[in-house]
């Protein structure tokens, strides 16, 4: 007896020792709860890694989605923002664009824009906020919002996961792609004139609207920082860069009815501007 004791106990914790022992998840970890997912990628616990999602076509992993006109399309040329809004994307050059002005009402984390502010209150803003063209709905369908520049610099985001407001050097590459700012504007411009009653642009015989680029640029107009008063739709398109130009003012673009020119200005933060978005 006195023999098999030291045995016992050997075996005893050698049990034990397997018992305690886990087995190890696909990342290597023991007791890991990383796991394979349906495109045999190891996911999930230590690893970082989100599990893939399946496609409206039905391929795991895959990238098509539905876009605007509900068909499943496989280029994945259509994203959604958190309202469930639908917008086109375009290539020009190296950069991926939405082809159309944004109209979200809340941030990427679900929380509202504010809105709703008259003239005064608009005047005297300091924080995000947005306004619809003289607050006709029908304009923000066709137009998009207008956003102050403190919207778009709100840490919770205004586009789509994975794009952003473009910076002041991104708008400069997309000009110079274009072949520059004299002639980029008419390149970037829907084409049609409201006088021809096939657009949204005042006609100007000099405009050069071909919008070969594919970015419908809009006149979708502003509201002044100081009065709070809605101006030049249908006679300019204003659209926000991400970058201060002081403490007091931000960069932007400008698309005109009357040149195929595109502007590059600063002005006050509290303007409400047109946003579009590019893909990080």
């Amino acid at each position: 007896m006195k023999r098999l004791y030291p045995l016992l106990v050997i075996l005893f914790m050698v049990y034990w020792a397997c018992e305690d022992k886990q087995e190890k998840d696909c990342a290597g970890v023991e007791g890991g709860a990383a796991t394979v997912d349906n495109c045999d990628n190891c996911v999930g616990g230590n690893t970082g890694e989100v599990a893939c999602t399946e496609d409206c076509n039905g391929e795991w992993g895959g990238t098509a989605v539905m876009n605007c006109e509900g068909v499943c399309d496989a280029t994945g040329s259509s994203i959604y923002d958190i309202d469930g809004n639908c917008y086109e994307t375009i290539i020009i050059g190296e950069q991926e664009w939405i082809a159309e002005n944004l109209k979200v009402t809340h941030y990427r984390n679900g929380d509202e824009i504010q809105t709703g502010y008259n003239n005064e209150e608009w005047s005297n803003l300091n924080t995000g906020a947005y306004a619809v063209y003289n607050d006709n709905e029908n304009n923000a369908y066709i137009y998009g919002n207008l956003y102050n520049w403190f919207a778009v610099d709100d840490y919770r985001g205004v586009c789509p996961e994975g794009w952003n407001v473009p910076t002041d050097d991104e708008y400069t590459a997309l000009s110079n792609y274009l072949g520059g700012t004299s002639v980029a504007g008419g390149k970037m411009k829907a084409i049609g004139t409201i006088e021809g009653g096939d657009g949204l642009w005042y006609y100007h015989s000099n405009s050069g609207e071909t919008n070969e680029s594919g970015f419908t640029g809009l006149p979708g107009g502003y509201r002044d920082y100081g009065n709070g008063n809605y101006s030049y739709m249908g006679y300019s398109g204003y659209f926000w860069s991400s970058i201060e130009s002081s403490n007091y003012d931000a960069w932007y673009r400008k698309l005109y009815y009357d040149t195929s020119g595109l502007g590059r200005y600063h002005d006050r933060k509290e303007n409400g501007f047109s946003v579009r978005c590019i893909r990080d």
